[in-house]
């Protein structure tokens, strides 16, 4: 009966409320060899088997509980799986409920009783229902399962452990090139803080040297001052908007007269200067009378 219903569960569709019917009878006859004696036998579910028949398999009640325990799980999972994916309709007793079945051969019932039936075939590793038939090999698949499963976990560890390393190597690369940019605009910044400060050193000293000239320029004897007695008197001029070196300026003198000034080189409009009284001509003086004739 769980063979029919496991042949059902592979064809699927409405065949699948048929699986689900010969995995009910099964269990129905397995309760039925579970509770039989020689004394009082029952009445064998679907029929077919006599009382006679039926008492052989007094005595075996364990290895039908073994049996009845996988034989539930398997009819709850046909039926959970109908109810949720196939939606056969199940006939209230399976077709062909002892019919002989294509891939097995006709066996002696009181045979039966004594030994089970050959296997019809070896299941693969991934046979839902390999607990069923080898549950040595079952256990053994679950242990090799178990051990690919931590060796997964240890190389996905590895594997994170690796990532998180490369991720503390970039970091570490990142700050030390943040520290480099850092000290290059520093010492950038320092260059040209110490190229302002010469720069504005360099304009002080020029303009000190540019007043030095000016001074110098006011003191430097003429040719004409050269052979003249030294001068006296100077006299401070004020260089007015507008006229700049080489301009003639003509300015009151100490006496009330106007005079001329030259404005020297280096000088700007607002700045002063110094002009040598000595260097001012003298009025010329008037004319000699004539002298009387011999």
């Amino acid at each position: 009966d769980l063979l029919r219903a496991r042949l059902a569960a592979e064809e699927a569709g409405d065949a699948y409320g048929d699986a689900v019917a010969h995995a009910t009878l099964g269990l129905q006859r397995l309760d039925c060899l579970e509770e039989t004696t020689v004394k009082k036998p029952k009445a064998w579910p679907g029929g077919g088997l006599g009382e006679k028949t039926l008492g052989l398999a007094a005595g075996s009640e364990d290895r039908f509980r073994k049996l009845k325990v996988a034989a539930k799980r398997y009819a709850a999972r046909l039926e959970s799986d109908n109810n949720s994916v196939y939606f056969a309709r199940v006939p209230d007793s399976p077709p062909l409920a002892d019919a002989s079945l294509a891939m097995s051969k006709p066996v002696d019932v009181a045979a039966a009783a004594t030994a089970l039936p050959p296997v019809l075939k070896t299941p693969d590793d991934d046979d839902p229902e390999l607990e069923l038939f080898d549950p040595e090999r079952h256990a053994a698949n679950l242990e090799k399962t178990r051990l690919a499963e931590e060796a997964d976990a240890a190389a996905l560890e590895a594997e994170r452990a690796a990532l998180e390393a490369e991720a503390a190597a970039l970091e570490a690369e990142a700050a030390a090139a943040q520290k480099l940019v850092d000290e290059a605009a520093a010492a950038t910044a320092a260059a040209l803080e110490a190229d302002a400060a010469a720069a504005a050193k360099l304009q002080e000293e020029e303009a000190q040297a540019r007043d030095m000239s000016n001074v110098d320029s006011f003191f430097a004897p003429t040719p004409a001052a050269a052979s003249s007695p030294p001068p006296g008197k100077f006299l401070e001029v004020l260089c007015p908007p507008g006229k700049g070196p080489g301009d003639v300026l003509l300015v009151q003198g100490p006496d009330g007269l106007s005079v001329s000034a030259n404005v020297p080189a280096g000088v700007r409009p607002g700045e002063k200067f110094l002009i040598s009284l000595a260097t001012i001509a003298a009025p010329p003086s008037p004319p000699a009378p004539p002298s009387p004739p011999p």
